[in-house]
């Protein structure tokens, strides 16, 4: 077996049907954390599971991963390797990246290969794409020396529900008109909709009908007037979870160099720093409708360097936005992502974050739908 040794006292090996990911305690000893077989989930141990927020059973189906990923990270000046989970899975524990391993050293030509070597046997193993992300030029990373290099987008950038301006040497992303207007149709609609079912359901309840036989109806007609009130119920509860939006998230963000504040109004809501985070991660779901790709959905997350993501904003289908570009449409993949191609305003907003607190990088995760 190939023996890869990486930071924090983890050792790799790898051949063409097995990886595994060694730990050694203080006595040396070495303790398998992750294995890695040809055709098989991907098993690890419980501690392993516990800090990454994976399934406690110890197996991932290789159905859940979705990439293998090696990055250079200017942040922290390392190499990580780690998953690049699918949907259903990161909606459980919060995040798509899972880290395995990471090779901390200021030149990055230091580790590189063996990295390499080490993701590129993982990927082969599971049978998954393996994705190489390399260390930004350095035209690219200091444009304060070369500032053609980096050409934005002009503000203000408007994604519907949220609008990117520039103010007093600052950016600010603020709620639209049209968020809060929706949320007042959507709370009007509800209460008019308690109303009828509160009002229907009471009065057949105190009514004296003779219902009809239920026979093989489900559910039984005596029942449906409680269902109404329990409609009743669950819509009361949407309509406070609308109003709590409106009242309580925020709807101001400031980004200065160096932290972003969330504010609703002028009270603050959460604070990161640059030093906390690692990149700006803007994600489009691409869907092919009536011969056009068009995005489905969009977000853009902060990825702490805990391997954390903070959700930041949503932009909803826009039947009018096309995917950035038609000949990668169809593909899914996680990429660096620069001016040099064709931009949606949700990812000149995200270049826009990323270059304001301090050039961190900018990834675009494309997925397909």
């Amino acid at each position: 077996m190939e023996r890869i040794s990486a930071a924090e006292n983890l050792l790799i090996e790898t051949s063409p049907s097995i990886w595994r990911l060694l730990a050694y305690d203080e006595n040396g000893e070495a303790k398998e954390t992750v294995k890695a077989v040809a055709n098989a989930p991907l098993i690890y141990n419980a501690s392993f599971a516990n800090t990454r927020h994976l399934p406690a059973n110890g197996a991932l189906p290789t159905k859940y991963i979705c990439q293998v990923v090696l990055g250079w990270s200017h942040q922290d000046e390392a190499w990580h390797l780690g998953l690049l989970l699918s949907q259903n899975i990161a909606d459980v524990r919060g995040s798509r990246w899972c880290e395995l391993v990471n090779w901390p050293e200021p030149d990055s030509n230091v580790f590189e290969g063996l990295a390499y070597q080490a993701g590129e046997a993982l990927a082969n193993v599971l049978q998954i794409p393996f994705n190489f992300i390399p260390p930004r030029p350095e035209s690219i990373r200091r444009p304060s020396q070369q500032p053609q290099s980096m050409t934005l987008p002009d503000l203000p950038i408007n994604v519907g529900t949220w609008e990117l301006t520039s103010s007093d040497n600052k950016l600010e992303l603020i709620r639209t008109r049209a968020w809060r207007w929706s949320k007042y149709r959507q709370i009007a609609w509800y209460v008019i909709l308690m109303v009828i079912y509160a009002v229907l359901s009471i009065a057949t309840i105190q009514a004296d009908l003779a219902l009809p036989n239920a026979g093989t109806m489900l559910p039984s007609p005596e029942y449906l007037p409680y269902l109404g009130l329990g409609i009743v119920g669950i819509l009361f509860l949407m309509t406070l979870y609308q109003l709590y939006e409106l009242l309580f998230q925020p709807n101001r963000i400031e980004v200065q160099p160096g932290s972003i504040r969330a504010f609703h109004n002028h009270t603050p809501r959460w604070h990161k720093t640059s030093d906390e985070l690692q990149a700006v991660y803007v994600t489009h779901v691409i869907e092919h409708k009536r011969r056009r790709f068009i995005i489905k959905h969009g977000e853009i997350n902060l990825l702490s360097r805990q391997g954390k993501f903070k959700r930041l904003l949503e932009q909803a289908e826009r039947e009018d936005e096309l995917a950035p570009n038609p000949d990668t449409a169809v593909q899914e993949f996680v990429a660096e992502l620069n001016t040099a191609s064709p931009l949606t305003p949700l990812q000149g907003i995200a270049l826009h974050l990323a270059h304001t607190l301090g050039d961190l990088t900018c990834i675009y995760d494309q997925r397909t739908k």
